[in-house]
């Protein structure tokens, strides 16, 4: 089945999910579907009349065709986001979960995958995303050394550098990959991320 419905979910905030989220909206012109409890005006300018969803955090996703393009941009814990989260989760394809290296993101994500495994009506494959590494090697490292006991071996971790190239994702209405085309000051700024991007990218095609 191609991969058509992509969540980008992570109970824990500030681990860059809105930004992978918009990334691969913007390469793979899919429409974008969020639960955020606050409205994303901003968001709904970049993407094209007709492909932007906002529902609550009580509320829940439509079921969608199976060939409906769409990324899912999910905030909130289970308990209290539990209605619009799973019913994104119960017909997602592939799961993206960016994590940090805090301590506090650590501990969340490992609870967060295991509680999202243990639901049944969850088919999805999962991807780790490390994101916003700033020592790229040591925080790799860690990330790794503390969730591959829970994940196993059959979840990748791809690693996402800390970049500046996810501020320019609004005001350019323009994902990284396109920036760096752009050449410039933007392809050597940002070619690194670009091509973990990339990365990320070949688990979802």
């Amino acid at each position: 089945m191609p991969v058509t419905k992509i969540a980008v979910y992570n109970e824990k905030g500030r681990v860059g999910k809105t930004p992978l989220a918009l990334e691969i909206v913007l390469r793979l012109g899919y429409n974008y579907a969020t639960n955020q409890n606050r409205p994303r005006t901003d968001i709904q300018t970049v993407i094209p009349e007709g492909e932007f969803l906002q529902v609550g955090p009580q509320d829940r996703f439509p079921q969608l065709d199976d060939d409906f393009p769409v990324v899912f941009d999910l905030a909130g814990e289970l308990v209290g986001y539990e209605a619009s989260i799973a019913s994104a989760l119960d017909q997602t394809h592939k799961i993206v979960v960016p994590v940090v290296n805090e301590p506090d993101a650590l501990v969340g994500t490992a609870y967060a995958i295991a509680e999202l495994k243990s639901r049944k009506s969850i088919t999805a494959d999962f991807i780790v995303v490390a994101n916003m590494l700033r020592d790229h090697k040591r925080d790799l490292a860690e990330i790794t050394a503390a969730l591959r006991p829970q994940l196993g071996t059959q979840i990748p971790i791809v690693p996402v550098r800390y970049s500046k190239a996810f501020e320019y994702q609004l005001p350019e209405k323009s994902s990284v990959a396109k920036l760096v085309k752009r050449g410039g000051l933007y392809r050597w700024n940002f070619r690194n991320v670009c091509n973990e991007l990339d990365h990320l990218m070949t688990f979802l095609d």
